[in-house]
């Protein structure tokens, strides 16, 4: 599959000076990506952002890309329900408060699937959001970290 994966992250790689990843996020794409998995990862630096008009140059990307999945960590992405005929899964990492795009889910609410990991998202997924039992999914935390000897 080819998988678009946004998320938020204040992180810096003090070795390269690019966005560094943080290691929740990490262990998902690793592990995507040894299931034979391509990954597109998109970094924001926008805290609960209503990301309005998706650049042109990134449509273009992404459109090069052909996504079959995408998995936006808060919803910290452009709304893509209108371009891409393909899953869209909303994971949570805090809390559906802070989501980006609430308008435009609000609209859209049944394009969309949803992870959670606590008890109130689903709730407040179902009040707030009207999305239906069927469309949340609640897992716990989990994590491909390895240990190594070292």
């Amino acid at each position: 599959m080819n998988i678009v994966i946004s998320l938020y992250t204040p992180v810096t790689d003090i070795t390269t000076g690019k966005y560094g990843i943080p290691c929740f996020y990490e262990t998902i794409i690793k592990a995507l990506q040894k299931e034979g998995n391509s990954i597109f990862v998109h970094v924001s630096r926008q805290w609960r952002a209503d990301y309005v008009t998706m650049p042109e140059d990134l449509k273009t990307r992404l459109d090069a890309f052909k996504p079959d999945l995408f998995i936006l960590f808060n919803n910290t992405f452009y709304d893509v329900s209108a371009y891409y005929d393909c899953p869209i899964v909303i994971y949570e990492v805090d809390s559906p408060l802070y989501y980006s795009n609430k308008q435009a889910l609000l609209k859209n609410v049944s394009r969309y699937k949803f992870v959670v990991c606590q008890d109130e998202a689903v709730d407040m997924l179902k009040q707030d959001f009207g999305a239906h039992e069927s469309q949340i999914l609640q897992i716990p935390f989990f994590s491909e970290v390895q240990a190594e000897d070292k």
